[in-house]
């Protein structure tokens, strides 16, 4: 890797500029950009104060940008370093530039033009910018290839960033992992096995240098909507101290037929003691009736869900009993009914059967 670096004394203030040539170490980052057809510019230049956060993957960190800004200040002259260590990656939305990965390096840069009279960096280096707007999973890629041979001096990614940013990759793209899909109807020891190959190839993708790091069910979180992901997810620092593992997977699992109620309990503006959550998740989560039906394969896509209410329960029964209480009484009938569906092989014909016997049940 060739970085040139100049300075210019103007009215006695340091301006720092710098640029950085692309070459052969970085034609995978070339490769990646073209087989996605996205446009790019190589090795351009901005003022920092130009330039945007995207903070997607991962919040900025300000002990990190502290820790950053503090080897500028010290060795004004070789800041070219810490720029220039991986590439620095933007892209072009709206007319604004925003960097994927190197947000702590601009945020510094930011910070020392503030705090600094006499010296300055000008000079930007954005080593690959994309002229468009880029998925979350595209931003993943390139982060993970920037950081694939630098483990020193790098921010990583906390255990909840990891989760949250393995779902994106588990859910939408999981060749990227080199991971084949789980069958639907896996075993136990499938989903064992498939587990341990999770944890493994985010570790590596992620850089990940503890497993601890990485909930060894990790895969499970993409049971969870991406709306709901996104209401739990600012929640989760908050979380009891001594919230494991084992109590993901509860909330992972409760969710597949509870979601309204696990989510609820998951943004809870403030948590209760650790037991007594736990408590709520295990004792207090009901199976709710559309996720019933949907598991059951006795719900007609083309009806609303209050619909299937009063196709079962008959249209009398709700109106007399109220919403609520037909919800709460529907939860007992389809738990006891979930075994006589299976001989049922159609949903018209289960639906058919859920309505003939809801008033002898």
């Amino acid at each position: 890797m060739i970085y040139i670096i100049t300075f210019f004394l103007t009215q006695k203030i340091n301006i720092l500029i710098f640029s950085c040539n692309v070459n052969a170490d970085h034609t995978n980052f070339e490769v990646f950009l073209r087989n996605f057809n996205l446009e790019f510019e190589k090795d351009k230049i901005f003022d920092p104060h130009e330039l945007h956060f995207d903070q997607e993957i991962r919040d900025l960190n300000d002990e990190h940008v502290t820790w950053l800004y503090n080897k500028i200040e010290k060795n004004f002259e070789n800041a070219r370093f810490w720029f220039t260590a991986t590439p620095i990656i933007g892209y072009i939305d709206s007319e604004k530039i925003y960097i994927a990965d190197g947000n702590h390096r601009l945020a510094a840069a930011q910070r020392f033009n503030e705090l600094n009279g006499s010296k300055k960096i000008n000079n930007f280096p954005v080593s690959f910018l994309i002229l468009s707007k880029i998925t979350h999973a595209q931003k993943l890629v390139l982060m993970s290839m920037a950081e694939e041979k630098v483990y020193e001096n790098r921010k990583p990614l906390t255990k909840y960033e990891i989760l949250k940013n393995a779902r994106i990759l588990l859910k939408n793209c999981p060749e990227v992992l080199k991971l084949p899909p789980l069958p639907e109807n896996a075993t136990t020891s499938e989903q064992n096995d498939y587990s341990k190959k999770c944890v493994q190839a985010i570790m590596g993708f992620f850089h990940v240098c503890h497993p601890s790091l990485v909930l060894s069910n990790i895969w499970k979180a993409t049971r969870i909507t991406d709306n709901d992901f996104d209401k739990m997810y600012p929640h989760f620092k908050n979380l009891p101290s001594g919230f494991d593992v084992n109590d993901f997977d509860v909330v992972f699992n409760k969710y597949l037929l509870s979601p309204i109620k696990i989510t609820e309990l998951m943004t809870m503006e403030k948590f209760p003691k650790l037991e007594i959550f736990r408590k709520m998740l295990r004792k207090d989560v009901k199976k709710e009736v559309i996720p019933l039906l949907k598991h059951l394969k006795a719900y007609e896509y083309s009806w609303d869900d209050f619909q299937h209410m009063k196709f079962i329960a008959g249209e009398k029964y709700v109106t007399s009993q109220g919403t609520n209480h037909t919800n709460t009484v529907l939860q007992h009938y389809l738990s006891a009914k979930g075994r006589e569906l299976r001989h049922h092989k159609t949903v018209s014909k289960k639906l058919m059967y859920l309505q003939k016997h809801f008033s002898l049940w």
